[in-house]
């Protein structure tokens, strides 16, 4: 199964980071769903990054999302490409 997660933020991997484990100790596929961010303070860091990348996830742009079976992410902020997900078949998981 391929699951995304939004990980622009560090509050992102601060709330998702243990459902990420998880999912990377369970074998799955995992992206992390990285924009650039318009509070670079609150930016996810890059050695957080670095070591799921280390653990087998991968980094892409929002868009990836669409490859993904299922969203794995706060509503908040989504709203707008939900519709798009839903679409194409990605389950959206709150």
């Amino acid at each position: 199964m391929i699951l995304a997660f939004p990980a622009s933020r560090r509050g992102h991997l601060k709330v998702l980071g243990r459902v990420i484990d998880e999912a990377l100790a369970r074998k799955h596929r995992v992206i992390l769903l990285r924009a650039r961010d318009r509070k670079p303070g609150e930016a996810a860091p890059a050695a957080a990054l670095n070591a799921y990348q280390r653990a087998g996830a991968i980094v892409l742009p929002p868009s990836a999302a669409l490859d993904a079976d299922a969203l794995v992410a706060p509503l908040a902020g989504w709203q707008s490409g939900l519709d798009a997900l839903r679409r194409r078949g990605v389950k959206v998981v709150s």
